[in-house]
């Protein structure tokens, strides 16, 4: 049985070659070797043609299940709790109080395997509301501010404060030129507002292969800028600028310069150009108005990354009252 490009196909292709060994030394071989679940682009399986029918369903299991690991082909899962709840709680070692997510009074883990511990309560409410708005079956990858808890808790060691600042890129087209005069209009104030409230100079490039320029003292400027953030608000920036492909379009959202959906909006102002210019065309194979989803989809990837960031940086401070009467 030969199995090809399992690296791309959903469902291996199969055909009988010539015999030679027996199926439990191939398993066995096979899964000591690839005992992480990761395959080679082509592998080759040669059995009797007479035992194939036979020795076919135990090798197609072994791919499946390593397919299932190497490209996420899971199950959805289906919801097994009923209600959701938030409490308080200090860590082992810890003085400061945090908050973690219970379902039927289970805690709520990251795909690492930690607790999901949240360091305040308007971002432990609002993780616990998606997970309580799950009709049927859970879909993370509609939970945007759980995805990113997870990526705090679960990647500490791997969090570069400056790899934010490192993947600064703007690019606008050169033609036609009713793209660019849109460009400008839309860009040139956020860019104003940037240089005037940053005090640094945008540097933009026309080419895709142009390698953007920052001096040194505005580079340290946005260095110092992010540096100033918890680690929790640092993720969050950097998704926003993952999603927005901008840095200076997140720095205008997070400090309130535009919305979070205007941001957006400037960030594909090409796709939407192309889209309103030629709506008749479609690349093969693609749904009608896929803009409108895809748009809808950064739109929400976008506001949960500005919500999360605002939402690190909220307190809650409650003072009781002096009854003044038994003074």
């Amino acid at each position: 049985i030969c199995v090809r490009n399992l690296s791309e196909a959903r469902t291996p292709f199969c055909t009988s070659i010539h015999p030679v060994s027996h199926v439990s030394e191939i398993e066995r071989n096979c899964q000591h070797r690839y005992s992480n679940a990761v395959l080679p682009s082509t592998y080759i399986y040669q059995l009797p043609c007479c035992r194939q029918r036979r020795l076919q369903e135990p090798i197609f299991r072994f791919v499946r299940l390593s397919l299932v690991f190497t490209l996420g082909l899971s199950a959805p899962i289906k919801k097994f709790y009923k209600n959701v709840t938030i409490s308080q709680v200090i860590p082992e070692g810890e003085q400061d109080l945090v908050y973690e997510v219970q379902l039927d009074k289970r805690k709520l883990r990251t795909p690492g395997g930690n607790t999901l511990l949240i360091p305040n309560e308007a971002l432990a409410l609002a993780v616990a509301v998606e997970w309580d708005s799950q009709k049927g079956t859970i879909k993370r990858h509609s939970m945007h501010l759980t995805n990113l808890c997870n990526r705090v808790l679960d990647w500490r060691s791997e969090i570069k404060p400056l790899d934010v600042v490192q993947s600064i890129m703007h690019f606008r087209v050169q033609e036609p030129d009713d793209l660019v005069h849109l460009q400008n209009a839309s860009w040139d104030p956020v860019l104003h507002w940037v240089a005037e409230h940053y005090r640094i100079q945008p540097y933009l490039t026309n080419s895709l292969t142009g390698t953007p320029v920052m001096s040194s003292a505005d580079r340290d400027i946005l260095k110092q800028n992010l540096l100033g953030n918890t680690r929790w608000a640092l993720i969050g920036t950097q998704s926003c600028v993952e999603n927005l492909k901008s840095v200076f379009l997140t720095l205008a959202v997070l400090d309130g310069f535009c919305s979070a959906v205007k941001a957006a909006e400037l960030s594909q102002l090409e796709q939407l150009f192309q889209a309103s210019r030629f709506p008749q065309i479609h690349r093969w194979g693609e749904v009608p108005s896929h803009h409108d989803v895809e748009m809808a989809e950064l739109k929400a990837r976008v506001s949960a990354a500005v919500f999360f960031v605002l939402a690190t940086h909220c307190r809650r401070n409650v003072k009781e009252k002096l009854n003044l009467r038994k003074l």
